[in-house]
C-alpha cells in the first residue's frame, strides 16, 4: 500500500514530538516538569500518528476508531500544556485544584469520544482522507481545549510578565517563548474546521512544528527546564541543509509545470542556475545558523586586536566593562561574566561590572562581589601571571596551594576561568568569565586570546579608573609617560642565546609615546632566531596601540613555520582591519638560520640595510624595498623574500628613521652618510660596543637640542 502524501507531514511531526519528549525526559526522569512535557510529547504524538494512519484507512470504520483515539490525545494536550506551563510559571502548588478539574474534564471527554458518538458522530471522505465529523458536544470540547491551550494560560502568564519581579530576566525570556510557542500552536485549532464540513486541509502540524522548534530552542537557548545543552553539529548541518532545501523544493514543486514546458537547453542552464543559486545561499545561511547557536569560530589575532581597540574609546568603567563583555560574548560565547578591579586608593578587588547572572545562568550573584588582595587567590594570579582554570584546579600541581581557596570563589559565582589584567606587571584588575553557552570547554587558544587581552586592556582599565582625575588635574603627560614605560616593556629585557649569531638592541625614547619597535623571538627550532626592527608613523597613544598590536601578532605568527614574506603580509591584513590605512608600520622581518649562516628577510618600506663585511672593511647599503603595513589589505606584489650570507665577522646594523632625521642645534641631520662612516670607524668593536658607539655619536650630534624622535639601533653579528 503506497503512503499517502498528506500524512507524511503528520508522521514527521509526531517523531519529532516524540524524540523531544524523550530527550526531555532523559536529561532528568525525576523532574516534575520533564515528566509532564514528556506526557504532552506523547499526547501530541498520539494525535498526529492516528490521523496519519488514518489518512491511509480506506475502510471507514477502522478510520474511524483511529479517529477516536488520535482525539483521546488532542483531549490532553489541552489539560497537559496548561499544567506544564503553571509547572514552569513556578504556580503549580497556588492552581492545583484547577489543574485537577482540567484532568478531570480531560477524562471525561476521553470517555465521551471513546464510549459513544456526543463528540465524533461519524467520519467524512475529504481528498486527503476520512477525517472526524462533529458530534452535539463538540463545541463544548472546543471550548475546554481552546480555553485551556491558550485563553488561561495566556492571561495567567501575561499577568507574570507585567508583574516581572515574580521572575528571573531568564524566567521571564523563558515565559515569553513559552507565551509565543503556545499562541502559535493555538493555530492547530484550524484543524477543527473540518469537523463542520469546511474542506480545507488540516494544517495544523505546522504549527505544532513551530510549537517544537520554539521549545528546543528554548531548551538550548535558554535551559528551559534548567536543561543544559546544546545542538549537534550533525543536526546544525542538517538543519542548514532543510531551511536551503525547503525555499527551493517548494519554489520547484510551484513551476514544475513551466520546468517541464522548456527545451533540454533551457532545463540544464535552469539546472546550473539553481546549483550555483544554492552553493551561494548556503554560504550565507550557514554563517548566520552558526551564530545563532553559538557554534561559529573566530579569528585569534583579529580578535586580539580588536578587543583593545574597541575597549579603549571607553571613558569610565561601566562603559568598560560593558563593552568588554559584550566583545566576549560576541566571539568566545561567554554566559556570564564579572569584572573585579582596585579602585583608586584601594587594594583589595572590587566588583565593576557583570553580566548574564540572571539572564543566562538563572541565578542571583551577591549584590558586591570582592577579593581580597592578600587572599591566595589574588596572590598567585600576581605571582605567576597566568589564568586560573576551574577544570584544571584537581589535574595540574601549580594549583596546589590555591585550590580550595580558587575553586570556591569561582563555584560562588558560576565562574569557570579568572584572567589578570596587567599593568606595568601589576594585577590591576581581575576578568572573571563562566561557561560558554555552547557548553564547550574553552580551548587552548581561548586562553591564549585572555591572557594576552588581559595585557592589553591594563592601561585601559587604569584610565578608566582614573578618568576623572585625569581630566581634572590635565595629567596628560603622565599618562604619556605611563604609556612609554608600558611600551619600553614590550621591549626584549635580554639578550638571546642563539648559534653563531651575536644580537643586539636598544631603543632610546623620546618625550613622547612613539611607535619604535625591535624584537628578538626564539623559535622552536633552536638553531633559529626572528629579529624584527619597525618603526609606527606619527606619535602619541595610536602609535603606542599600534605597535603593542603588532608585537603580538608578530610573535604569534613567527611560532609557525612559514616565510617572512607571509609573515608580513598576515601582520598588513591585521593592521588594515583595525587602522584602515589611518596609520602605517615599516618593518624588516629577518629569521638566522645557524646552520646555512644565512639571515632570510622580508621588508615592508623600512630604512636601509647596512652590512659590514669584513673581508673588504667596507659597508654594503641594501635598500630594503617593500610597502608599509596597514595602508592597504593586500600588500604581497610589493614583498619579497630574500638572503644574506654571513661570514665570520660580518655585522648587521639596523635602524629607524629617529637615528638619520636626529638634528642638531643648527636644525643639519644626522643623515645616512654619517650612520656609515661611525659605523665603518667602529666596526672593529663587538657587537654590543658598536651599537652604543654609534648611539653616543648620534646623542654627541643632537648636542643640546631636545631629542625628537625615538632611536632605534639593532646590531647582528656573525660569530
Amino acid at each position: 500500500m503506497s503512503i499517502s502524501p498528506y500524512s507524511i507531514p503528520n508522521f514527521i511531526v509526531g517523531a519529532l514530538f516524540i524524540l523531544l519528549g524523550i530527550f526531555v525526559f532523559t536529561k532528568n526522569p525525576k523532574g516534575v516538569p520533564n515528566r509532564i512535557f514528556f506526557f504532552l510529547a506523547c499526547t501530541s504524538t498520539l494525535w498526529q500518528i492516528m490521523y496519519g494512519i488514518a489518512f491511509n484507512i480506506s475502510d471507514e470504520r477502522t478510520a474511524y476508531w483511529l479517529l477516536k483515539v488520535g482525539y483521546i490525545g488532542v483531549t490532553f494536550i489541552a489539560a497537559t500544556i496548561c499544567h506544564y506551563a503553571f509547572i514552569v510559571c513556578k504556580v503549580e502548588k497556588k492552581l492545583r485544584t484547577y489543574i485537577k478539574i482540567t484532568y478531570i474534564l480531560g477524562g471525561v471527554f476521553a470517555l465521551l469520544i471513546i464510549a459513544t458518538p456526543l463528540v465524533i458522530v461519524s467520519v467524512t471522505k475529504y481528498f486527503w482522507g476520512y477525517y472526524p465529523k462533529a458530534g452535539l458536544l463538540h463545541p463544548l470540547f472546543l471550548v475546554y481545549f481552546i480555553g485551556q491551550v491558550n485563553v488561561v494560560f495566556t492571561v495567567y502568564i501575561l499577568v507574570l510578565i507585567f508583574k516581572k519581579k515574580e521572575l528571573s530576566a531568564l524566567q521571564l525570556t523563558q515565559m515569553i517563548l513559552l507565551l509565543i510557542g503556545y499562541t502559535i500552536y493555538t493555530g492547530a485549532c484550524a484543524d477543527f474546521l473540518p469537523n463542520y464540513g469546511f474542506q480545507i486541509y488540516p494544517f495544523g502540524y505546522l504549527c505544532a512544528f513551530t510549537f517544537i522548534s520554539i521549545i528546543a530552542f528554548t531548551i538550548i537557548r535558554y535551559k528551559l527546564m534548567e536543561i543544559d545543552t546544546v545542538i549537534h553539529r550533525t543536526i546544525l548541518w542538517l538543519l542548514t541543509l532543510v531551511i536551503v532545501i525547503l525555499p527551493i523544493g517548494l519554489a520547484e514543486m510551484l513551476s514544475i509545470n513551466w520546468i517541464y514546458s522548456l527545451n533540454a537547453l533551457a532545463r540544464l542552464t535552469l539546472l546550473s542556475a539553481v546549483i550555483m543559486f544554492s552553493v551561494w545561499y548556503y554560504a550565507r545561511i550557514k554563517p548566520r545558523i552558526d551564530h545563532l547557536f553559538r557554534r561559529r569560530k573566530y579569528d585569534y589575532y583579529k580578535v586580539l586586536g580588536e578587543i583593545g581597540q574597541k575597549i579603549g574609546s571607553e571613558l569610565n568603567i561601566e562603559q568598560v566593562s560593558t563593552r568588554l563583555f559584550k566583545e566576549l560574548k560576541d566571539v568566545i560565547y561567554i554566559r556570564n561574566g564579572l569584572l573585579l578591579v582596585q579602585e583608586p586608593g584601594q587594594s583589595d578587588y572590587i566588583e565593576a561590572g557583570s553580566i548574564g547572572y540572571e539572564q543566562f545562568v538563572g541565578t542571583e550573584k551577591k549584590p558586591t562581589v570582592k577579593l581580597t588582595q592578600a587572599s591566595p587567590v589574588s596572590q598567585w594570579l600576581q605571582t605567576r601571571q597566568k589564568a586560573i582554570e576551574k577544570e584544571q584546579l584537581d589535574a595540574d600541581p601549580q594549583y596546589e596551594d590555591i585550590k580550595e581557596n580558587a575553586s570556591t570563589f569561582l563555584k560562588e559565582n558560576a565562574l569557570e576561568i579568572l584572567i589578570p589584567v596587567f599593568l606595568e606587571d601589576k594585577v590591576n584588575a581581575i576578568v572573571g568569565i563562566g561557561k560558554k553557552e555552547n557548553l564547550q570547554a574553552y580551548t587552548i587558544t581561548d586562553i591564549e586570546l585572555l591572557e594576552n587581552m588581559g595585557r592589553q586592556i591594563g592601561i585601559t582599565i587604569d584610565n578608566a579608573m582614573h578618568h576623572e582625575d585625569i581630566v581634572e588635574k590635565e595629567r596628560l603627560a603622565e599618562e604619556m609617560k605611563l604609556g612609554r614605560e608600558i611600551q619600553m616593556n614590550l621591549l626584549p629585557h635580554s639578550t638571546p642565546n642563539i648559534s653563531g649569531l651575536s644580537v643586539q638592541g636598544l631603543m632610546q625614547p623620546a618625550k613622547e609615546i612613539g611607535g619604535d619597535y625591535y624584537d628578538f623571538i626564539t623559535l622552536p627550532n633552536k638553531d633559529e632566531l626572528s629579529v624584527v626592527i619597525g618603526d609606527v608613523s606619527g606619535k602619541g597613544v595610536g602609535a603606542g596601540l599600534l605597535m603593542a598590536m603588532a608585537k603580538t601578532a608578530i610573535h604569534t605568527l613567527s611560532q609557525e613555520q612559514t616565510s617572512p614574506k607571509e609573515i608580513l603580509m598576515r601582520t598588513n591584513s591585521i593592521l588594515n582591519q583595525h587602522v584602515g590605512g589611518q596609520k602605517f608600520m615599516t618593518m624588516l622581518y629577518f629569521r638566522w638560520n645557524a646552520l646555512q649562516k644565512t639571515l632570510s628577510y622580508a621588508s615592508a618600506g623600512h630604512e636601509h640595510i647596512l652590512i659590514f663585511r669584513i673581508s673588504d672593511g667596507k659597508i654594503e647599503t641594501v635598500q630594503s624595498g617593500g610597502f608599509m603595513l596597514g595602508m592597504i589589505p593586500e600588500i604581497g606584489k610589493f614583498l619579497e623574500d630574500k638572503s644574506i650570507s654571513l661570514n665570520l665577522g660580518d655585522k648587521v646594523v639596523l635602524y629607524t628613521d629617529g637615528v638619520t632625521e636626529a638634528r642638531n642645534p643648527q636644525e643639519e641631520m644626522f643623515g645616512l652618510s654619517r650612520l656609515i662612516t661611525s659605523i665603518t670607524k667602529n666596526s672593529s668593536q663587538p657587537a654590543i660596543e658598536l651599537m652604543n658607539s654609534v648611539k653616543n655619536e648620534v646623542y654627541s650630534f643632537i648636542d643640546t637640542r631636545e631629542q625628537y624622535d625615538d632611536i632605534t639601533l639593532v646590531v647582528m653579528e656573525a660569530k
